[in-house]
């Protein structure tokens, strides 16, 4: 029986989906490939800043030394020195502390990018709160 051309635009339909849906996958996976190269590129990034960091941490301590031993024997360093020291060192710290975070934030990223985070975290065939995690 004719159909008027039913079965052809359906097929035609299904084809246009499964294409749409095809492109769709592709697209999510160039996003999560974009998304961890950049976290990736921003890690190696954060690790030298990191490296800076705690060598000014280092170099602070050192000036810090050489300067209490110039205040407290010989008299000739202020007391302001040793302070402005010891405040450039705990913003050595500080600044070390924000980059171990954002370090760990992006290794979460790349964790979510390539779909490892229910393996790392051993949430697979798990249940939390009545729902089964699934791989």
């Amino acid at each position: 029986i004719y159909q008027g051309g039913a079965m052809t635009a359906s097929r035609d339909a299904a084809q246009q989906s499964l294409a749409a849906a095809n492109a769709a996958i592709k697209t999510a996976q160039l996003d999560a490939s974009q998304k961890l190269n950049a976290s990736r590129d921003e890690a190696v990034n954060l690790a030298q800043s990191l490296g800076i960091q705690k060598r000014q941490q280092q170099l602070g301590e050192q000036t810090r030394a050489l300067y209490q031993d110039q205040y407290l024997q010989l008299g000739s360093r202020p007391l302001l020195d040793l302070l402005n020291v010891d405040q450039e060192i705990y913003q050595a710290r500080f600044s070390q502390v924000l980059t171990e975070s954002q370090l760990r934030s992006l290794e979460l990223d790349c964790l979510f990018s390539t779909g490892k985070m229910r393996s790392v975290f051993a949430l697979e065939k798990q249940n939390i709160q009545g729902v089964e995690i699934r791989p």
